[in-house]
């Protein structure tokens, strides 16, 4: 599935009860349950929002970084998105909550569904 932000840059990384992710142009990935983290050269990070341990790593690496490439199973519900140096973050769904979830500038959303899958939102008119 193709979804539209590569070429945006990480503005901003949150870490309020998720990890959020505030691309220019308006568009934000929310990962609200257990992910990998991985960079070149270093140890995979598993990133549990519940307990952010991680966020500085998250804050010194991510804002700057352009999308390169962004990987959506839609039956799986996984998510991968690849910045700029060879940085991922990959994210699975969870049985019980909505893993991650994708808005865009135009008002578009992705949410992961709990167990798997994706559920898509139109534009707002």
């Amino acid at each position: 599935m193709d979804i539209d932000i590569v070429g945006r840059v990480v503005a901003s990384v949150g870490s309020e009860h998720a990890i959020t992710l505030s691309l220019s142009g308006g568009a934000e990935v929310r990962i609200e349950t257990v992910s990998e983290f991985t960079e070149p050269d270093r140890p995979q990070l598993v990133i549990d929002p519940q307990h952010l341990e991680t966020d500085q790593e998250l804050q010194r690496v991510l804002p700057g970084r352009i999308v390169e490439q962004v990987a959506v199973d839609a039956d799986a519900g996984s998510l991968v998105v690849t910045l700029e140096g060879g940085v991922d973050l990959r994210v699975l769904p969870d049985i019980d909550f909505e893993a991650w979830s994708l808005t865009l500038d135009d008002g578009s959303s992705y949410v992961c569904l709990p167990g798997g899958g994706l559920g898509r939102w139109g534009p707002r008119h």
